[in-house]
């Protein structure tokens, strides 16, 4: 089964004016990956990778087949999974929490509620990105999960040791309670690629016990636990281990439970006796985080001071605090951020898109910066471009009514930009190893 593939910033199915109005995010996605691979932020879970497992080792008949599905097999898996552990909660009256981080409850509970079998129609719009798969679908083909569709040596290793802590022998390889149950799954999710929707292939079928007691995202086993961290702790191309490890040591963890600031975290294993190259790339990342900064709070403060009304004078935008800030520290924030940019000779990073604040010197200079700016990030999205949020006509500066904020944007230190800390954290937790 292939895993399938995710649009990095602005899929086609975004709102008009899109996301991301001052293309600050790619750049931050560079930096992150290099610095720990395989994770995106809205990873929490990683017993997910078992789930993902179970399902390629299922479907691998349908990717050997040339055979055109009005369904993907993954995606048929994954209705049967969700609407499994939806209905199993209702059965059993259990608390709505136990599955809160799981990708499509909330749409997969109203289903449920209607009586009604999860299809396309009724599951997320984008599933293929927003679903389990699509948000762990980076890590589990970093992890070498599965070559090719086919479920790899790691992928069967994981699956041989759930089928064995979880007492289902059969499932994955040789003869036991797990062969039933197997079996069962495999002609549903036939069915379900047939019929376009979940249609079980028998009612009542345990498959609610298997998904919420057997592969529970908050309850891996202590033996398949270990697997995931070992896995994860194997990466020679990025920094993901010595990240993950001084994370959990006393240091570490101490202070993001105290913080919970990623520029603190980096800050501090930044003077560890790290590689020379994870230094340089989390000066780059501290660096590019103060540019960012800037440009993210000018640029909002604008759209807060919007929220109530369309239009403001630019002799009234010139007073904000946020656009004087930017006009006596923008220049050096560039230069310093494109100096430690350029260090990381391998990664390739550009930031021409911002050459224009190395000029700016007066609040006038990064007003018309910030516009600007906007103008040419949105001009260039897609084919025909996408709606600003925020327009310069002449004296003016007026609001797109499709955008607004009501939370003026707060200066300080933290990162505009997520670097996976959280989701590392997180792992860390579900997988027993914060001391």
């Amino acid at each position: 089964m292939a895993l399938p593939l995710i649009s990095a910033f602005d899929p086609k199915e975004s709102a008009d004016g899109s996301i991301d109005p001052l293309g600050l995010s790619s750049i931050a996605d560079r930096l992150g990956v290099n610095l720990i691979g395989g994770v995106r932020e809205r990873q929490k879970h990683p017993r997910f990778l078992t789930n993902i497992a179970i399902g390629v080792f299922l479907n691998e008949e349908y990717e050997e087949s040339s055979k055109v599905f009005q369904v993907d097999p993954y995606m048929a898996y994954e209705w049967i999974n969700l609407q499994s552990l939806l209905e199993h909660e209702k059965r059993e009256k259990l608390d709505k929490k136990r599955l809160s981080g799981i990708p499509g409850t909330d749409k997969t509970r109203k289903v449920v509620g209607l009586r009604h079998n999860l299809c396309a129609s009724q599951y997320l719009q984008t599933a293929s990105v927003f679903g389990y798969h699509g948000v762990y679908r980076l890590l589990a083909n970093t992890l070498e999960l599965s070559v090719n569709g086919i479920l790899g040596p790691w992928g069967a290793e994981l699956l041989d040791c759930w089928q064995r802590e979880q007492g289902l022998n059969g499932f994955f390889s040789g003869v036991g309670p797990g062969n039933a149950l197997r079996d069962q799954l495999k002609k549903t999710i036939d069915k379900t690629i047939r019929h376009n929707k979940v249609s079980y292939f028998k009612k009542n079928q345990p498959l609610g016990e298997l998904f919420y007691n057997k592969l529970h995202h908050l309850e891996a086993g202590k033996k398949e636990a270990n697997l995931i961290w070992d896995k994860l702790n194997q990466d020679n191309e990025t920094f993901r281990s010595t990240t993950l490890n001084y994370l959990i040591g006393k240091e570490g963890s101490s202070l993001w439970k105290k913080n919970n600031s990623e520029r603190a975290f980096l800050t501090s294993l930044r003077k560890k006796s790290i590689s020379n190259e994870q230094a340089l790339l989390i000066d780059a990342i501290n660096a590019y985080e103060g540019l960012a900064k800037i440009c993210y709070d000018s640029f909002y403060s604008i759209l807060y001071a919007l929220h109530n009304i369309r239009i403001i004078t630019k002799k009234d935008a010139l007073k904000f605090s946020e656009i004087e800030f930017g006009a006596k520290n923008v220049s050096k924030a560039y230069e310093k951020a494109l100096e430690k940019i350029n260090l990381l000779d391998d990664l390739h990073i550009s930031l021409e898109n911002f050459q224009k604040f190395q000029k700016v010197k007066t609040s006038k200079g990064m007003l018309e910066a910030i516009l600007d700016h906007h103008d040419s990030v949105q001009s260039l999205k897609g084919e025909f471009g996408k709606a600003k949020w925020i327009k310069d006509d002449e004296n003016r500066i007026i609001r797109n009514k499709s955008f607004s904020i009501i939370n003026k944007p707060m200066r300080g230190t933290k990162f505009v930009h997520q670097y996976r800390i959280n989701s590392l954290w997180q792992f860390a937790c579900d997988l027993k190893k914060v001391r």
